[in-house]
Order: structure tokens, then C-alpha cells, then sequence
């Protein structure tokens, strides 16, 4: 397909529009052909659209674009195949917050494909074992424990009740200590910052 066909195929549809410019500038450029575009950074993103909403559903001969990067990966699995896409899990699992939401979103139970990038970030962690394990997740606590707020909440949330391996990181904020306190011991917290 050529490039003008494209646009105005996804004008007609109403797709892309936040890209259109870009995409006429790129064939003011000289770029007529789909497949030139397959190197500029932005062609994950609309190979997705194009999927979306031109073709509205899954399109083979872009899914090897779109599987380059892990935010549209997702977004083509959830919203266009409507379930696992494995053309995309390599990418994905490499990508914390992509591969909780694949976890949670797609794949409706844990996926140790994503967990080691998962493990590597508190945030993430946290929702991951809220979410997805429903339950205390080791793999994922010595990026918590290194966060008072993250620390608190996975306390308060997940294992409902005290973590010691949070409880140093949470002292240090006088905040957190409160919180944790209040909330969680439901008493004094005797390592928690006094002033």
C-alpha cells in the first residue's frame, strides 16, 4: 500500500488524527511507501491506529512494527486482538509498567514472562501483587522495601498487617510512620521517626 493511500484511507476513518501532519509532512519529504516508514519512531504507534481504526482489526503485515515497542504491543493485544498476542510478549515483558498492565489487563493472571521487569520497580511491584497475585509477592519486596510509601501501602494492602522488611525504610519518614501507625499496627510504632 502507499503512503498517500494510507492517509487518506485513515482520514476517511477518522483514525490517527493527531498524526495526519506528521505523516503528509513525511510524504512531502519523499517517503512514499509504507514500508520507509518502518524505522521512525513513531511508526509502533500508528501501525496500532491503523489497525484499530482503518482495518479494525488485527493486521498482519504491521504487526512486526508494532511488536518493537512494548506500550503498543499492549495496546494491540488488549484493544485489537482482545487477548494474548505472543508476537509481542518479548518486548513487553522487558517493560515494568506494560508488562503489569499485560499481567492484569490481557492476560487476567500472573505472567512470569514480565516479572523480572516487574520486580525491579516499587510501583509496579506493589500493583502487581494488589492486582495480579492478590496476595504477598516476594519476588517484587526488595524493590518495595526500598520505599516508605510503597512500603506502607503493600503493609496496609497487601499483607494487611506489619512487614518488617518495610518497616527501617518507612521510620525514616515521619509521614509513612504515622500512616503506618495508624493504619497498619493500629498502635505505637516504636521505629518510627520521632521529632
Amino acid at each position: 500500500m502507499k503512503l498517500i493511500e494510507a492517509i487518506e484511507k485513515a482520514e476517511k476513518d477518522g483514525a490517527c488524527e493527531d498524526s495526519l501532519e506528521e505523516l503528509r509532512s513525511l510524504l512531502a519529504s519523499g517517503i512514499t511507501n509504507i514500508q520507509e516508514l518502518k524505522d521512525h519512531k513513531l511508526s509502533p504507534y500508528w501501525a496500532y491506529c491503523f489497525a484499530r481504526d482503518v482495518i479494525k482489526g488485527p493486521w498482519p503485515e504491521g504487526e512486526d512494527t508494532i511488536s518493537k515497542d512494548a506500550e503498543w504491543s499492549y495496546y494491540y493485544a488488549k484493544a485489537v486482538i482482545k487477548g494474548p498476542w505472543p508476537e509481542g510478549e518479548n518486548t513487553i515483558s522487558k517493560n515494568a509498567e506494560y508488562s503489569y498492565y499485560y499481567a492484569a489487563g490481557v492476560i487476567k493472571n500472573p505472567w512470569p514472562k514480565g516479572e523480572d521487569a516487574i520486580s525491579q520497580d516499587a510501583w509496579w511491584s506493589y500493583n502487581y501483587a494488589r492486582d495480579v497475585i492478590k496476595g504477598p509477592w516476594p519476588e517484587g519486596e526488595d524493590a518495595i522495601s526500598q520505599d516508605a510509601w510503597w512500603s506502607y501501602n503493600y503493609a496496609r494492602d497487601v499483607i494487611k498487617g506489619p512487614w518488617p522488611k518495610g518497616e527501617d525504610v518507612i521510620s525514616k519518614e515521619a509521614e509513612y510512620s504515622y500512616y503506618y501507625a495508624r493504619d497498619v499496627i493500629k498502635g505505637p510504632f516504636s521505629k518510627g521517626v520521632v521529632k
